[in-house]
């Protein structure tokens, strides 16, 4: 039996494409301000463009582009701003918090391209309502959208109390590469919801014990609850940061389950962020390796500031990672320039926004970036047994097609004239038979496509196969004789 198998990981793509990650492309934080990553992702510049937005927040933030890079809605967690920049119609009373650390977050409904869950996350001065989810429908108001579903609760589960959340949330594509996990860290535990076409589980899936247990939320200064969540790319790793420390552990896409968990409180920054390789981890001016624990190891010193107040680290589509440094008199955009290399060369644009002096009224830019979903588009593995003239052939491949617009169509040409278009990824396991009716060479092409009328092709994505189709026939030698023994 023959055996091929073609290993393509289309998200190093996760780590090396832009163009896979235009749903990051728009930022809008602080108070009215925000970044476009367009001519970065279109390489025509380095550094992403300042521009001005609707959000007006100290903290928390989320946002999300399609996979063009167009900009499809934002959130303080509290009001939902749709492609216009305005108001999205029954946008408003949404249960996050201006002050909390990561107010929500947007996540795909899995198989509805255009709609959208949106999670938001309370302050630790008022939890009651603990964290709550919405439904975006794109497809209301020619595209603007409206919020259909509002304000649906999620319970803890654990004996602890719903309405004594911490300040973080994130997201990371399931194992079966439809669905999602909704996580969230409150005292000793990180909590796993499921995330499917039907809802959001109500109650945890997976609920993880981490060891340390921080405290109940206050309202004090130096409350235990601020904080983020951060995944690796590949959604191995989660970490999280915050007042009472650093956690991180290694993350189960297919149970839910935080597992090898080790933590430091000597160490408390606000918030965290993966290199695009998941090989190191930073929080603050501080860099951690990821294969060992991070209480096992003393952190490598980046940036030249030797301060404690870096905010808001978040990768973008060019895979530098992001972040503000308060420095004495300004606030400066921190760049990592090159996250995944040992001797990290760190950038510091002073006078990047309008007024630097974050004490002066009118800051522009206060404590954290934009919240994303981790999500992951690859086509895993593609299989055959056998090549033989009139003769049927299984061909297999894994496709694990996930983001904010998944795809549509993936077109299957086998050279011959004939092709095969498949339309249903509820199964990640795609079988596609196929009968060469003559011998010779083919190529055979795989095509993934962004819309049901195949229009738009993604073909940095595609895969191209040579295959030789032979007889595989035992031919006969009629002038051979019975022997006897």
């Amino acid at each position: 039996m023959k055996q091929i198998l073609i290993i393509i990981f289309l998200f190093t793509l996760i780590c090396q494409s832009t163009r896979a990650q235009k749903e990051k492309n728009w930022w809008y934080f602080g108070l009215n301000t925000g970044l476009d990553f367009t001519k970065v992702t279109n390489n025509e510049s380095t550094i992403p463009t300042r521009i001005s937005g609707p959000i007006r927040t100290s903290e928390g933030c989320f946002s999300i582009s399609n996979y063009k890079g167009e900009f499809l809605m934002a959130s303080d967690g509290m009001t939902v701003y749709n492609k216009d920049r305005k108001v999205m119609e029954n946008g408003t009373g949404l249960k996050g918090h201006p002050s909390s650390s990561q107010s929500g977050i947007i996540i795909p409904r899995p198989k509805y391209p255009n709609q959208y869950y949106l999670v938001t996350v309370p302050a630790y001065g008022d939890t009651r309502e603990g964290i709550c989810y919405s439904l975006v429908d794109l497809n209301q108001n020619g595209g603007l959208g409206k919020i259909v579903q509002k304000n649906i609760p999620l319970n803890l589960g654990a004996g602890y109390s719903r309405d004594k959340v911490y300040e973080n949330i994130a997201s990371v594509q399931h194992a079966n590469g439809i669905d999602y996990w909704l996580v969230h860290r409150a005292r000793q535990y990180f909590y796993s919801w499921l995330v499917t076409e039907n809802g959001i589980s109500v109650n945890p899936i997976m609920i993880s014990n981490i060891g340390y247990d921080p405290g109940v939320p206050n309202y004090y200064y130096n409350d235990v609850s601020p904080g983020n969540i951060k995944f690796s790319k590949d959604g191995k790793i989660i970490a999280h940061s915050g007042w009472h420390g650093m956690t991180m552990g290694r993350f189960d896409a297919s149970t839910g389950a935080v597992t090898n968990i080790t933590y430091r409180t000597d160490i408390r920054p606000y918030s965290c962020e993966f290199s695009p390789s998941g090989k190191y981890l930073y929080g603050n001016h501080y860099r951690f390796r990821t294969d060992v624990g991070i209480n096992d190891q003393t952190p490598t010193r980046i940036g030249k500031y030797n301060l404690y107040t870096v905010y808001g680290m978040q990768i973008g589509p060019d895979n530098k990672i992001y972040a503000f440094d308060r420095l004495p008199d300004k606030l400066a955009l921190m760049v990592i320039e090159n996250p995944d290399e040992d001797n990290t060369h760190v950038s510091y644009y002073n006078n990047f926004f309008t007024n630097d002096n974050f004490h002066a009224i009118g800051w522009e830019s206060v404590y954290n970036l934009p919240t994303f979903a981790v999500s992951t588009f690859k086509f895993e593995s593609l299989e055959y047994t056998y090549l033989c003239e009139n003769k049927e052939t299984k061909f297999t491949m894994n496709v694990v097609i996930s983001g904010a617009i998944p795809f549509q169509t993936v077109v299957w040409d086998f050279g011959d004239g004939t092709t095969k278009d498949i339309t249903d990824f509820s199964d990640p396991i795609q079988e596609v038979n196929h009968t060469y009716k003559k011998r010779g060479t083919y190529m055979l092409t795989i095509t993934p496509y962004r819309d049901a009328a195949k229009t738009q092709p993604v073909t940095n994505w595609r895969i191209s196969e040579t295959l030789k189709v032979g007889s595989c026939s035992i031919p006969v030698n009629h002038n051979i004789s019975n022997m006897k023994y």
